[in-house]
């Protein structure tokens, strides 16, 4: 029989997974329709607009992988939103937090990078979205990577 702590865990891995995995699955179903759309003709494209939508591509990405790694930090070390914590859960909610919050940066930014695959035709803007959908499925939670979280030590502040 399982620990409380165990049947807690396995009650909110659930969750989290449901909704990164939302996350990842949107973005790849929006990805396909965009490319059968692209590729079919059914929408004219405007591949000069791909010297600003791409830089801007560029810059997303590298802004929601900053932030994520500070957000994750900040959790981690703050214990800030440890109430799951608290109660004798393995998982804290500073980690499902730091979770969805960095994978819902990373969904911002591959679609964003398909929208620039819609309006550009240009695959550059399919590498950044490929990549979000990489990002999300390292955000996939589990056990271990959420024991690793807490395991973090805490700001003594």
């Amino acid at each position: 029989m399982d620990s409380p702590e165990a049947e807690s865990s396995k009650k909110q891995l659930p969750t989290l997974r449901l909704i990164v995995g939302a996350m990842g699955g949107g973005v790849v179903m929006f990805l396909l329709i965009a490319v059968v759309v692209v590729q079919g003709g059914s929408m004219a494209v405007r591949p000069e607009l791909a010297q600003v939508m791409l830089p801007i591509l560029g810059t997303l990405a590298v802004g929601a992988l900053g932030a994520g790694a500070f957000i994750r930090s900040y959790f981690r070390k703050r214990k800030s939103v440890a109430a799951a914590s608290a109660a004798g859960s393995p998982i804290s909610g500073g980690y499902a937090a730091a979770t969805i919050f960095s994978a819902a940066l990373a969904e911002g930014w591959g679609l964003f990078g398909v929208v620039a695959y819609l309006i550009t035709g240009r695959g550059l803007a399919l590498v950044g979205a490929l990549a979000a959908i990489v990002v999300l499925a390292a955000h996939w939670p589990t056990q271990s990577a959420a024991e690793r979280f807490e395991s973090y030590p805490a700001d003594e502040r």
